[in-house]
């Protein structure tokens, strides 16, 4: 039995932040050797966020609308910093990803 790597998974929530997490009311958060995926609550067009980590040290970045057996990718952004993943939250989503 092998345990997964979370250290890409933890960076990128210690990136986010824990007030981020909570404005946009993040649950289920799910780390994977090189992403984190979570649920957000308050938006109609968005309601789950996925992070992967690329060879190049950006971000991916896909805002997912999930209903039922329903998937829809709303939004994909490559190529984003991790100081412009507040940013790219709110554009996406239009809810408020920090103070």
């Amino acid at each position: 039995m092998s345990t997964e790597d979370l250290t890409v998974a933890n960076t990128i929530r210690t990136q986010l932040g824990g007030a981020c997490l909570a404005l946009l009311g993040a649950k289920d958060l799910v780390g994977g050797p090189d992403h984190l995926q979570f649920k957000i609550q308050g938006c109609r067009k968005v309601n789950r966020v996925v992070i992967t980590l690329k060879d190049d040290d950006t971000y991916t970045m896909e805002f997912w609308c999930i209903r039922g057996v329903k998937c829809t990718k709303v939004s994909s952004h490559e190529g984003v910093y991790f100081d412009q993943m507040h940013a790219t939250i709110e554009k996406a989503t239009g809810l408020c990803a920090r103070f």
